[in-house]
């Protein structure tokens, strides 16, 4: 059995800076690959993919601690660039 985590995505703008945060909610780590993998292709951008402490759906952000980084997906367009 995979343990599941909850994982959020955040796009990447070229200038490095962020926006729009996806909750993905609890998935086995290839499974949020994939998922953010998927935001890559629609948002047409770089995404950076965190395992987070719990699902948070407040408006107040994680602090730079409390979020584990697993992986930066690109978008096809975005690698072409």
């Amino acid at each position: 059995m995979t343990d599941k985590h909850p994982y959020e995505a955040y796009g990447i703008r070229p200038d490095g800076g962020s926006f729009t945060v996806e909750i993905l909610g609890h998935q086995a780590e290839a499974d949020a690959i994939a998922l953010a993998r998927h935001y890559a292709e629609l948002w047409h951008s770089a995404v950076d993919l965190y395992r987070a402490p719990f699902i948070n759906t407040g408006s107040a952000p994680w602090a730079a601690d409390e979020l584990h980084f697993v992986c930066r997906v690109r978008s096809r367009s975005a690698a072409d660039d």
